[in-house]
């Protein structure tokens, strides 16, 4: 008697419905700008108490949906690599779904209009974004969309140099402009899960399939993108191909894609001495002085690059961004773990001064990392996924530590690397952090840390028997 099949043919309906319901999820994602319109409430993010309550159950359903989907898809044993109609079926009706995000208005954030602003200070007027303004401009159709109306550009020239090729199309619509910009995002979006998969299929070769539609299906990483529009994805991207082909021993091709990432978000430098320390010392075939060759020919040739987009811009530019970095850096962010820190103190009675309270993190941040990058080194060999671990560890330090503004889209830097790396239930570390972060825009990110932990450490003490119930 045959009941295999009955068994499949009913989980792969559940597939298909989990599918279902976690597109029409995310396709109602789109509709929220016409309920914050027709509540009347214009801010990013939305501040009408009825408004924040709706986005909140809106992305809670995605969420759980989400949750569904991936327990289905891996239950199911559905290959999408298959030419099938249910394969076809879940690609264009996921791609569509996508798609339909992409020209969605922004939901939570101003960045959208923000990146756009300073590109055409750029491709439009002339301006050098590093040094001059959006309140230089103030008649530009985008002037009233954002709010760092005194703010320079804060980016790498790789970043400027993309959005200024996507503002030259559509100069004079705001909302073409802004499709313009997500389907850019959309491209790298694609390029990331390509990498993952990359990535994965060598870590996780049981695994990988449903491990990288976990990851490329991440509400946090959707809504980030393709809703709100931040470049994460762009740094995450060249990023991850670096990491691709630095695990083939092609070092010159990953140091310069390296480089693109860095000249995209500076704050992935910190993953230098990962870099360094893989390709001295991790395994392959090279020799040691083949190695080091390759470091030689690769950093020559990455600051040949770095000057090269730097070039559009002047020198005056890389003083100007170090100058504004340290400006972020004397600030103490009233939304950060640090200054929660800082005012429980006061309440408990204890005077300590913010400087202190800054330094004693900054120190934390510097010995964890130190520590990181020496386990890293002393594991390189033996550990596959080492560099994963200590990648997403690095991350999420610099995000528990740092006193100078904190925002959700920052949990995308580690998110590839938890994925990737040797955590007990990554599932649950992933989706715990992603919800909980998705409510930092109202409530601040020091407060939602405790619970976010809370509930990750007591999901790994009392749910053990289920930590391979998504991915291992």
């Amino acid at each position: 008697m045959n009941i295999q099949g009955p068994m499949d043919d009913k989980k792969r309906i559940r597939f298909f419905i989990s599918h279902l319901l976690f597109i029409i999820s995310l396709a109602s994602i789109y509709f929220i700008p016409y309920v914050e319109k027709a509540a009347g409430d214009v801010f990013l993010p939305p501040q009408t108490r009825p408004v924040r309550f709706f986005i909140i159950g809106v992305l809670t359903l995605v969420f759980f949906f989400y949750c569904y989907f991936i327990k289905s898809f891996k239950e199911s044993g559905v290959s999408l690599a298959e030419k099938s109609g249910l394969s076809v079926y879940v690609w264009m009706s996921t791609a569509a779904a996508l798609l339909l995000l992409c020209a969605s208005r922004a939901v939570l954030s101003t960045d959208l209009y923000e990146y756009s602003m300073r590109a055409r200070m750029f491709a439009v007027y002339g301006l050098n974004p590093y040094l001059h303004v959006p309140r230089e401009i103030g008649g530009d159709m985008f002037y009233p969309l954002i709010l760092w109306k005194g703010t320079p550009e804060c980016y790498g020239p790789v970043w400027v140099l993309t959005g200024a090729f996507h503002t030259l199309f559509f100069r004079d619509s705001v909302a073409l402009t802004s499709l313009m910009h997500k389907l850019v995002l959309f491209f790298f979006y694609m390029m990331t899960g390509y990498f993952f998969y990359k990535l994965s299929r060598r870590s996780y070769p049981e695994d990988y399939r449903v491990m990288t539609a976990a990851f490329i299906l991440n509400p946090l990483l959707i809504m980030m993108t393709l809703v709100d529009g931040h470049n994460e994805i762009v740094m995450m991207a060249f990023l991850l191909a670096s990491l691709y082909y630095l695990y083939r021993e092609e070092n010159v091709l990953s140091f310069l894609l390296f480089t693109a990432a860095v000249m995209v978000k500076f704050v992935c430098v910190l993953f230098s001495p990962l870099v360094f320390i893989h390709i001295i010392f991790g395994p392959g075939k090279k020799k040691t002085a083949a190695r080091l060759a390759s470091v030689a020919v690769g950093v020559l040739l990455s600051a040949g690059l770095a000057a090269v987009v730097w070039a559009p811009f002047g020198w005056e530019s890389v003083i100007a961004v170090i100058d504004y970095y340290k400006g972020v850096g004397s600030t103490f962010w009233p939304d950060s773990i640090p200054y929660a820190v800082f005012f429980l103190l006061g309440k408990t009675g204890l005077s300590v001064p913010q400087a202190a309270v800054a330094d004693i993190f900054s120190l934390a941040f510097v010995l964890v990392y130190l520590y990181l990058a020496f386990r890293f080194f002393k594991g390189v060999k033996n550990d596959r996924n080492a560099l994963f671990s200590a990648a997403a560890l690095m991350m999420l330090t610099l995000l528990f530590t740092n006193y100078s503004p904190f925002q959700t889209w920052y949990f995308l830097w580690a998110l590839p690397f938890i994925f990737l790396g040797q955590f007990r239930m990554k599932p649950a570390l992933v989706i715990i952090l992603s919800y909980f972060l998705i409510l930092t825009f109202w409530k601040r990110m020091s407060v939602l840390a405790v619970p976010a932990i809370f509930i990750y450490f007591i999901a790994v003490i009392f749910g053990r028997r289920c930590k391979e119930c998504i991915f291992p």
